[in-house]
């Protein structure tokens, strides 16, 4: 938000009792504020970004007493108002059907007012886009104020009450900075990907419990807030503003928000390129919220109360080689290099990088993201260890090592973050097994320290005569941990048959997890190798390449056996690298020609001119429902970020 300010502090505000007749059963009451707050007052001042309001001739509270079963509807206009009105009077008549005991009082300004069915109930603004300015917010009464008094004795009715806010004010400010003017505007909506963060009943019947403080019905908003345009077009310079009053859902933590401009058909006229990142508290009512929006002719961004936009994802760049990416719940984690040592930096939905986090001196970096949006990273150290770093949300905490059972190499690392936040690694290890030959190892550390199994034997078997079987793991290996925490890696394998007068040279993919194992092997024919693999929160996603075609496939376990399933072949000549996928999309980024290349479903896309530099990945990720690559542009050294096209 561009502030955070405070409406009115009601809370402290109270009506405190002037003056009571028992003789007529009137209440007399004044509404007495402290000169050093901001004051509560009941038509609307807009001074800087405070939001004032003043009493009025005429102003109503409406009034429920409620007695046991007995709910009695009552409205009472102020009298008395200040000079400079501050201070307003109300005469508060105890009705004739409560005779003894004690009875709660309610009250509500603004609004419906109380509803005639059940007067415990307020009946929130219908249709509140239709305010448009804030002239239009006070004309129609919109702010609404509520108090509750419990057990007032009718043989002495003395009661101070307390105002309080029902819901906040909000502010769109767009200027058009293009050339030319903006047309068709019927509506803005600040909007997000869920539903139920703040209260729109729309055309109305929505409704506010005065008695339990809730909403009826619970939460109503669909996915946006609406404010309604003062004029369909927007001349170029020239700044429109939307004004409108809404509640807060109490519960409810405002997520990642973008800005929409809605056509006269209702249709989509733009969608912020930017968006405001998601808050980490609840929002409280009695606050007034302000956007700040540019149109520069073909992009919609937020910007800042100057009319400074803020930067879109891809307008964003960063110097270094891109090593891999992986995407929070609306960031992008990113690892790269730059001569020799490895950086760790985040994304921001909101166009900013986090900042830059040296990690140390090594290669082949890795990163996965947890749960909880926390950053893990792997990588091969300089001195041929496999090197774990994780971020506990307040630092990194201390650098954990893999080293070979042998005292050998061991490299090409690749990691996947279970439910419980514990990293699962797959590496190659010169001598895993200690007869010499090249294996596939993985290590956990659910227990606390990093436990290793190994998973493909490299090895070589001479059986005599000529004879001889041996398997080969020389490209790496890729690991995804599914939602019940179930591993499973892939690898390329090279098996070789030789007997008297003949060799046989095999090539594929060795599939295993905690459960099953599977294989894709075929006979003289290389051209296969496992690029990455990840699980969508539905099913595990793999991109490799078999017999020279590369793919997609999902990992289908049955019983003790993996299979390839659902297979999509890419028929563009690339070099992929990674792929992302949600339940609407499987992504893939890669180089053909050295060209960018992304793939998205059925849709393939060579970026011309866009050359990636040699030795770098292509990692697509998915944030706020939208697909981007990140790449190392081969031209200026930097990393850059697209947004995948979802069509040609």
């Amino acid at each position: 938000m561009a502030a955070f300010i405070f409406l009115i502090s009601c809370k402290d505000n109270r009506l405190s009792d002037k003056e009571t007749t028992l003789n007529g059963r009137v209440l007399s009451i004044s509404a007495v504020m402290p000169e050093e707050e901001l004051q509560m007052r009941m038509a609307l001042t807009k001074e800087d970004k405070n939001i004032k309001l003043t009493w009025q001739d005429d102003d109503q509270i409406q009034l429920c007493f409620v007695q046991g079963a007995k709910k009695i509807k009552q409205a009472v206009t102020v009298k008395n108002i200040s000079v400079d009105r501050k201070k307003a009077e109300f005469d508060i008549i105890v009705p004739g059907e409560i005779t003894s005991g004690s009875f709660d009082l309610y009250g509500v300004f603004g609004g419906g007012g109380l509803s005639d069915l059940d007067p415990t109930m307020a009946v929130l603004p219908s249709n509140a886009e239709n305010a448009v300015s804030l002239t239009g917010v006070q004309t129609r009464k919109d702010v609404m104020l509520k108090f509750a008094k419990t057990n007032i004795e009718v043989s002495n009715p003395v009661a101070s009450v307390t105002f309080q806010h029902i819901g906040s004010l909000f502010c769109v400010s767009l200027k058009n900075t293009g050339s030319t003017s903006l047309e068709n505007i019927k509506q803005a909506r600040i909007k997000a990907s869920t539903n139920n963060w703040a209260y729109n009943t729309g055309t109305g019947g929505g409704q506010y419990d005065l008695v339990n403080n809730t909403f009826s019905p619970e939460t109503v908003s669909g996915n946006y807030l609406s404010f309604n345009a003062a004029a369909n077009s927007l001349a170029a310079g020239e700044t429109m503003t939307f004004w409108a009053w809404y509640p807060p859902v109490p519960s409810a933590i405002w997520p990642q928000l973008k800005l929409e401009l809605m056509k006269v058909d209702d249709t989509s006229l733009a969608v912020s390129a930017t968006t405001k990142p998601a808050r980490t508290v609840t929002t409280t009512a009695g606050k007034s919220f302000y956007f700040y929006a540019t149109w520069d002719g073909s992009q919609l961004k937020f910007a800042d109360a100057a009319f400074t936009p803020v930067p879109s994802i891809e307008e964003l760049t960063l110097t270094g080689d891109l090593l891999h990416a992986e995407n929070g719940s609306n960031f992008i984690g990113v690892v790269y290099s730059k001569s020799g040592t490895l950086y760790y930096n985040e994304v921001q939905a909101d166009g900013t990088w986090s900042g830059e986090v040296s990690l140390g001196t090594g290669t082949e970096a890795r990163v996965a993201i947890d749960g909880t949006d926390h950053p893990h990273v792997v990588f091969t150290s300089a001195d041929n260890r496999i090197a774990y770093l994780k971020h506990n949300g307040t630092s990194w905490i201390t650098i954990s090592y893999i080293v070979s059972n042998n005292g050998a190499a061991c490299y090409k690392p690749d990691i996947a973050v279970d439910s419980n936040g514990f990293a699962h690694i797959t590496y190659t290890d010169d001598n895993g097994n200690g007869d010499g030959y090249r294996d596939i190892m993985y290590a956990v550390n659910s227990s606390g320290s990093f436990v290793k199994t190994l998973i493909y034997n490299g090895r070589y078997d001479y059986y005599g005569g000529g004879s001889s079987y041996a398997e080969y793991y020389d490209n790496g290996s890729r690991i995804a941990v599914d939602g019940t925490d179930n591993y499973s890696i892939m690898a390329h394998v090279h098996v070789i048959n030789r007997a008297a007068g003949w060799t046989d040279h095999s090539y594929g993919l060795s599939l295993k997890s905690n459960t099953a194992t599977g294989s894709a092997i075929t006979y003289n024919v290389n051209g296969s190798n496992a690029f990455d693999m990840e699980f969508n929160g539905t099913e595990i996603k793999a991109l490799y390449a078999y017999t020279n075609t590369n793919s997609t496939s999902t990992l289908t376990t049955a019983g003790t056996s993996i299979t390839l399933t659902n297979t999509q072949n890419v028929t563009t000549a690339i070099t992929p690298s990674t792929l992302s996928s949600n339940a609407a999309a499987i992504v893939i980024g890669g180089n053909s020609s050295s060209q960018l290349f992304t793939k998205y479903n059925a849709v393939e896309n060579v970026y011309a001119g866009v050359i990636v530099k040699t030795g770098t990945l292509v990692t697509a990720v998915h944030i706020d429902g939208l697909f981007y690559v990140l790449y190392t542009d081969n031209s200026d050294g930097k990393i850059k970020i697209k947004k995948v096209a979802t069509s040609l």
